[in-house]
């Protein structure tokens, strides 16, 4: 196969311009869409077309994007921020599937796949069935009407697309790392597997990682760490053993699924308890609002009590002018009715909630978590990664003692819900009275049986406040009036606070309860929920969450901790750049799973730099590496190049990088531009076996920051002609390679104009043909110095819905 017959070459498509600057570029490996993150923290996807997809804004005002990263299939993206927020979003419309936090700033995301040589082995696990025998979520009711509503409306969508995160057999890794010196490892972008401190007593100033992988076979943590001190910015290697992770990595495919159930049930019974609260009106306090009122005006006046006012309208169906008033006016027969509607309507939705919702989700995560406590009895297997048997025994009893406490939920709303009734009717038939007006016939009679349960109700709700600690009086006290009257009419209310409840129902009279409080055997016991008296139900859900997260969170630290540093080197050094704008250095790793080797490229310099550095080293031996050192001269052969005697524009003797970006395992993509002359803008493809195997030179990692100095080789001549893309009027500042269809993106120095590439087949001859969409013509493939300067109308008139 000839060389022409090779030869790819990036092909303009055309140029966009956006509203703000951009950051950050990523394209994704398997669809046409492009996500660029700019400087307000926005993360926008874009189809190749320029059709927006969707936009996501940053989680707080200022915060910044930190980072980009596809899953390999494409079908999600995480987006690392400043504040060390991790979003994981679906691709479709941009919903946040799973969020996270890291501590310190994101400075760099990488989702990456094991071989599928390790995923294609011997499975000695069968697949999670539990979910068949479990119930499942249904497509709830709205709460003021029976008519169905969908998924999306629901909210079971986001669990489905939520638990979907861990439907790929082979084990993907997102791997975050920040300004913290810690990297923090996430299987399938959702169970935290992993939390790598790089801290040392060797390297005592903090680090940022600004750039991490792990090998295909899990077997290596490459990470590059880079630390200011005294304006000199030094760049380090530092690679870590993950033998634990290679070992079990089927073991921490099912944890992380069993995460996600779990995680994903969570999720579901926050949004239920907000529906919960949603339900629980404000107008339930009306009533009490209404008579602290009353009763504070008759405090001031040293009147009698409401609590009276209502035993005397009971008993002998006469009352004071005041109360009557407040009956007749304040109340009135009307609003009462609406009071009763609504506390009823309220309550019957929360009881819905409760029954159908609550406790199926409470029982689903006892379940999940039984499952985990079972696994972590088998000690070589879950045990060793972390999972605790007696931390999951305290989270499964904590998940059941949640569930129980749906039952007395219920028992509370039927309780107040049959209180409330007598009390709404009687009360009614009493204004009812006082007007002067006609009973029905059905309300007419009271029987001695309906009297005793109303005064049941007042004495249980108008009494006095008691005072726990009652204190003996002294003579400062007489003066001193009495503390306002407290109501507490409405008793659901406070299991939807983040308080003690008030007015627990009386545990004294439950034959279970009772039996509990005689014996002592069940202190120690593991089968046994413990009970949660006296907690409301978001205290409860707290416990909850927190036992689950001591539990299911605990493998991330002692997996992270078995990584053992193997090596950690010195790269480079450089000294900051006093220009703010300036590009500063830039490192990349990627593998090459076929030849078992790490490939590591960089620039010693701030961009634009005249030398490009590529190292190579087998994945599992770090004590040589082989490092070659390339400028780009006259790019093009003279002897074997016919191409180059047909270009329109003289070859420059010397160019320097502006940019480069991983293309795939064996490719690196340049950015270039010609020495002394700016606006002009190369992009080319360099694969590395053109490079000869001789001018690598054999180290030791010691050795590498030490002025070394190697020879350079003009790469130029190794590269056709016609596989260069010249950028007339194009200042270029970055590039992002990638997707399905080979595209490629070049940033502007502006920030606000971006061009969009294709990599075709070359033919050859150094024609500037496009396909159908694109340009026609070398004008039409040139924009003007101006529309770089002075673009605001232009981008406005460019920018996508």
């Amino acid at each position: 196969m000839t060389m022409a017959e090779e030869i790819k070459k990036f092909k303009l498509r055309e140029e966009k311009h956006v509203m703000t600057e951009v950051e950050y570029m990523a394209w994704s490996p398997s669809m046409d869409l492009l996500a660029l993150g700019n400087k307000n923290g926005e993360v926008i996807v874009n189809r190749l077309s320029w059709q927006r997809v969707w936009s996501l804004s940053a989680p707080s005002e200022g915060d910044k994007v930190g980072g980009l990263a596809w899953r390999p299939d494409g079908k999600v993206i995480a987006v690392g921020y400043k504040s060390g927020i991790i979003r994981v979003c679906d691709v479709e419309k941009g919903d946040q599937v799973y969020i996270a936090a890291v501590k310190g700033a994101v400075t760099n995301v990488v989702w990456l796949e094991q071989s599928k040589q390790l995923s294609e082995g011997e499975e000695h696990y069968a697949e999670d069935n539990s979910e068949n025998y479990l119930p499942s979520a249904k497509q709830q009711q709205t709460l003021y009407s029976e008519r169905n509503v969908s998924k999306e409306q629901s909210g079971l969508e986001a669990y489905e697309r939520f638990r979907y995160l861990t439907s790929q057999k082979e084990l993907n890794l997102l791997i975050v790392g920040s300004d913290a010196s810690e990297v923090s490892i996430f299987s399938y972008g959702a169970f935290p597997t992993a939390i790598v401190d790089l801290s040392s007593d060797e390297i005592p100033e903090c680090m940022s990682v600004d750039d991490a992988l792990i090998s295909p076979d899990l077997s290596c943590l490459s990470i590059i760490l880079k630390s200011t001190v005294e304006g000199i910015i030094q760049y380090r290697i530092k690679t870590m053993d993950t033998n634990l992770l290679i070992a079990r990595h089927e073991e921490i495919r099912l944890l992380a699924a069993k995460y996600v159930m779990v995680a994903s049930a969570q999720m579901e019974l926050q949004v239920i308890i907000q529906q919960m609260c949603e339900a629980w009106e404000d107008i339930l306090r009306e009533m009490d609002s209404r008579l602290l009122k009353l009763a504070e005006t008759k405090r001031k006046r040293a009147d009698t009590s409401v609590g009276n006012d209502f035993l005397e309208l009971l008993l002998f169906g006469t009352t004071s002018l005041d109360f009557e008033s407040f009956l007749l006016t304040e109340l009135t027969d009307k609003g009462l009715k609406k009071l009763g509607f609504s506390v009823e309507n309220s309550y019957s939705n929360i009881q819905k909630l409760v029954v159908r919702q609550l406790q199926r989700v409470s029982q689903n995560i006892t379940a999940h978590l039984s499952d985990l406590h079972g696994m972590s009895q088998w000690y070589d297997r879950y045990a060793v990664l972390g999972l605790r048997p007696e931390i999951l025994r305290d989270a499964v009893r904590t998940a059941g003692a949640f569930s129980v406490s749906g039952s007395e939920l219920q028992q509370v709303i039927d309780a107040s819900m049959k209180n409330f009734k007598a009390f709404f009717r009687w009360l009614y038939i009493a204004i009812m009275r006082l007007s002067n007006e006609q009973l029905p016939p059905d309300l007419a009679k009271m029987t001695q049986h309906d009297i005793n349960f109303v005064a049941e109700f007042l004495r249980d709700n108008f009494g006095e406040p008691e005072d726990p600690e009652p204190a003996a009086a002294t003579a400062g006290d007489e003066g001193k009036s009495k503390p306002p009257q407290v109501f507490r009419l409405e008793k659901v209310g406070q299991y939807l606070k983040n308080e003690d409840v008030t007015q627990p129902p009386n545990y004294h009279e439950n034959p279970w309860i009772q039996f509990l409080n005689a014996a002592t055997f069940h202190k120690d016991s593991k089968v046994l929920y413990p009970s949660m008296l006296g907690k409301s139900l978001l205290q409860r859900k707290e416990l909850l969450d927190k036992a689950v997260g001591n539990a299911v969170l605990e493998p991330a630290k002692v997996i992270g901790a078995s990584m053992s540093p193997v090596s950690c080197f010195s790269l480079f050094s450089v000294k900051e750049s006093p220009e703010p704008s300036s590009q500063p250095p830039k490192v990349c790793q990627f593998t090459d799973e076929d030849l078992g080797c790490i490939w590591t490229a960089y620039v010693q310099e701030y961009f634009p730099c005249k030398f490009l550095y590529i190292m190579c080293h087998p994945v599992s031996d770090v004590s040589s590496v082989e490092l070659i050192k390339i400028h780009i001269g006259r790019i093009g052969d003279p002897d074997l190049d016919d191409s180059i005697q047909g270009l329109d524009r003289p070859p420059s003797d010397e160019h320097v990088f502006l940019d480069f970006a991983m293309f795939n395992s064996q490719t690196l993509t340049l950015l270039l531009s010609e020495a002394g002359d700016e606006e002009v803008s190369l992009l080319l493809q360099l694969p590395l076996s053109v490079l000869p195997k001789e001018h690598f030179t054999h180290l030791s990692p010691a050795a590498l920051d030490r002025d070394l100095v190697l020879p350079a080789l003009n790469a130029g001549p190794l590269l056709p002609a016609a596989g260069v893309n010249y950028q007339t009027n194009a200042s270029g500042l970055a590039i992002a390679v990638g997707g399905i269809r080979t595209t490629a993106s070049l940033l502007l120095k502006s920030q606000r104009r971006i061009r969009l590439f294709l990599l075709e087949e070359g033919d050859g001859d150094d024609d500037d043909d496009e396909d159908e969409d694109g340009p026609r013509s070398e004008a039409m493939m040139t924009m003007s110095r101006d529309g770089e300067n002075g673009g605001d109308d232009d981008d406005k008139e460019n920018m996508a819905d």
